[in-house]
């Protein structure tokens, strides 16, 4: 059975893609441009800096969802770190298109005084723009997309990423200045046998009135049920990051390591994909034929000598793809769809978690312990589409030989991407940890749900429908002098994806199909390879 291309669901979901953009092994060229052609300029998923220039130095800002008129910049601009901003600057010709492509430099005049490191602005005259910096790929490569189309589809795009979503409940802290999204919790836990404890870093959240404050919604068609909610806070020593694996443990890290080397698959090197944490991520091969439709990449880190234990920590998130691949899915089941669903919610927990490793739906960790001698060590769950996800995983290495350690990421087509990578090898210690219990938890109607929050048992707050929120409240206790600190939310829960049904008969040979070891992923790659052959016009 071929999944019918007429479904409304292909054509609305391109407006995601082509931000998401494609790939390509091609180069590019900074050059300057004409200042009148700035309201004309023509790249796929153009992204545009500020750079503001002084006597003593020059920055650079990245403008998040810019919305660009005849005259006019809009957007939100965040000052990048120095490091990042210095490999703009000295960004030359040549270089491979996947590091560079698509950015598009706007020096300001010396008037333009940027304060605060996060602003949002009503309007930046184009009149400050004084020089223009593009760094152009093989036109053959390109899909021509306008930035004002870009603005201009921005928030229908977001809707869609909401409303098609297949995801889990959004998390937001409070800050003196305003409410961040931090994240989505439990990914994965798509029916009630699956429910699992997490624990997700909160980076913006920070006292208001004294109290810790988070807002819980509901942003996706599913009935999200949270069974439990607690803050932990972790005081340690400055320089130290923090983090918690998924069972449980903290960790602390003083020095991470980068990679010694980083190749795909296909032997590339990728290494430099990996050292930051700015969005330059290993996203994949999408020309992949492999017969399994797999992918991922091998890394080599340096062991230190005696060094028995190690933490592998990342920062990635899965693809839009894979999030929408799911709902063509359940399209493919038609009007046996509920039926399906009734019986999954029937299955042991163990035999779903069996079905997603062997659709390769986890980021698979392998490591090589003696050479040649390959053994799967361990898996990251599921995080979810919306924001990048710290996340770690500890390592035996008592059986590695050598003073390298060479492990193996494995998934499936374009499930993942992966922005850095790191290992450290210090000790754990040194860290003050306090789990806190809600206060207060008020719904979207100020109804109490507090209880409901407080114990992992079987009563749950129930969020049934899209915007459905609740605003949870902790108290506030000063770190220990001395002290720096870091907040994670701990949660347990799950959620039922709401799909219509699709009147269709389905053809159930080929979702027998779907039992096989690599179905999903050579399932992804078919449905993608059909989506590069599709040409939908995007109405404006």
């Amino acid at each position: 059975m071929r999944f019918d291309p007429r479904n409304g669901r292909i054509a609305t979901f391109l407006l995601i893609v082509f931000l998401w953009g494609q790939y390509g092994c091609v180069f590019w060229h900074r050059h300057d441009r004409p200042t009148s052609s700035l309201p004309k300029l023509t790249e796929k998923r153009t992204r545009i800096y500020l750079i503001t220039h002084n006597s003593v130095r020059s920055s650079i800002w990245k403008v998040e969802h810019p919305v660009l008129t005849n005259d006019s910049l809009n957007g939100k601009l965040v000052l990048l770190p120095d490091a990042i901003a210095g490999r703009i600057l000295e960004a030359e010709s040549g270089r491979e298109a996947r590091v560079e492509r698509n950015k598009v430099l706007l020096h300001l005049d010396g008037t333009v005084v940027l304060g605060d490191t996060t602003t949002t602005w009503t309007g930046l005259a184009l009149s400050h723009v004084t020089r223009i910096e593009a760094f152009d790929v093989d036109a053959g490569i390109t899909i021509g997309v306008t930035i004002l189309t870009v603005a201009a589809c921005f928030g229908f795009v977001m809707l869609l990423v909401y409303l098609l979503k297949t995801s889990c409940p959004f998390v937001y802290s409070h800050a003196p200045d305003g409410v961040h999204f931090e994240g989505e919790i439990f990914s994965g836990a798509i029916y009630p046998q699956l429910e699992r404890h997490d624990r997700l870093p909160l980076q913006y959240i920070a006292p208001v009135n004294g109290e810790y404050r988070i807002t819980l919604a509901n942003k996706a068609k599913e009935i999200q049920s949270t069974d439990l909610l607690k803050l932990v806070t972790v005081d340690h020593g400055p320089g130290i990051t923090t983090l918690f694996d998924k069972y449980g443990a903290i960790h602390a890290f003083r020095d991470p390591q980068a990679p010694l080397a980083a190749k795909d698959l296909n032997g590339t090197n990728v290494r430099e994909r990996l050292l930051l944490q700015d969005e330059f991520a290993w996203m994949g091969d999408p020309l992949n034929e492999r017969e399994e439709a797999n992918d991922g990449m091998e890394l080599t880190f340096s062991k230190p000598p005696g060094s028995k234990t190690g933490k592998l920590i990342i920062t990635a998130r899965n693809t839009f793809w894979v999030d929408h691949l799911y709902t063509l899915l359940l399209d493919e089941q038609g009007t046996l769809a509920p039926e399906i669903d009734r019986k999954n919610t029937e299955l042991p927990a163990d035999e779903l978690r069996t079905w997603s490793r062997a659709q390769r739906m986890p980021l698979a960790v392998w490591m090589e312990a003696r050479p040649g001698e390959w053994e799967r060590v361990d898996q990251f769950e599921l995080a979810g589409p919306m924001a990048w996800r710290l996340d770690v995983l500890e390592l035996d290495l008592s059986r590695v030989a050598g003073d390298e350690v060479h492990l193996r990421f494995d998934c499936g087509f374009l499930f993942w991407e992966v922005d850095q990578v790191a290992m450290d090898f210090s000790a754990d210690d040194g860290m003050i940890v306090r789990e806190l219990d809600a206060t207060s938890a008020l719904d979207r109607n100020g109804a109490d749900v507090l209880q409901l929050l407080s114990e992992d048992d079987d009563r749950n707050y129930v969020q049934p429908a899209v915007d459905d929120a609740a605003e949870i409240v902790f108290p506030f206790h000063e770190p220990a002098s001395g002290l720096e600190r870091s907040v994670f939310l701990h949660g347990a829960g799950h959620y039922r994806i709401l799909h219509e049904t699709v009147p269709i008969e389905p053809d159930l040979l080929y979702l027998r199909s779907f039992k096989k070891a690599d179905a999903f992923p050579k399932y992804s790659r078919e449905r993608w390879q059909e989506f590069q052959r599709t040409q939908v016009a995007i109405p404006l």
